[in-house]
């Protein structure tokens, strides 16, 4: 069974692999956090983003049992880093929101021209179950996001072909996707 040290050691080295974790603000803040374990269990958690001290994280001896150790101190050190970001960053997290990339806005808006997609789709949900034909499944989230735009809007599948999906994408103010947490230090 791993130690809390061994533990913390792997999710730190799980968060160097993402590229947010690669932000030095990010490493620092890291870098910073005491971690505090418990011999006893004293809460029906594994993992506890202090609120009276900052920035702690507690560790409870359930943690030491679970597969899945790293991820559980990565939520909390999330929730410690959403904290950080201020109203902006929760709100971009709560409401999940994310702007497509040029390619992804390409790629459906070709999608939605192709005759060979036509010929085989009636319906938005049918393109949705082939989409996309090579890419990524958050390629996908974004197709149905867009056909769930046009539906919404009095735009049938038929209807969608000389539409110009580009004119109904708001850039992204401070690209969000990118700068979510730019704020937290």
């Amino acid at each position: 069974m791993p130690t809390f040290q061994q533990i913390v050691k792997q999710a730190g080295n799980k968060l160097l692999a993402n590229d947010l974790g690669k932000q030095e603000h990010v490493q620092a803040l890291w870098k910073s956090v005491e971690w505090q374990p418990f011999d006893k269990q004293v809460l029906d958690t594994e993992v506890e983003l202090s609120t009276v001290k900052d920035p702690l994280i507690r560790l409870y001896p359930s943690l030491l049992a679970n597969v899945k150790a790293p991820k559980a101190v990565l939520r909390e050190f999330g929730l410690l880093l959403l904290d950080r970001g201020g109203e902006r960053a929760a709100s971009i997290w709560d409401d999940k929101l994310i702007a497509p990339t040029q390619e992804q806005i390409e790629q459906f808006a070709n999608a939605l021209k192709d005759e060979t997609v036509r010929s085989k789709c009636q319906t938005f949900a049918e393109l949705i179950q082939t989409y996309p034909e090579k890419g990524h499944s958050v390629d996908r989230l974004v197709g149905i996001h867009f056909a769930n735009a046009l539906l919404a809007n009095n735009v049938s599948f038929n209807d969608s072909v000389g539409v110009d999906i580009h004119k109904w994408v708001q850039p992204p103010s401070s690209l969000l996707v990118k700068n979510i947490f730019l704020s937290c230090h």
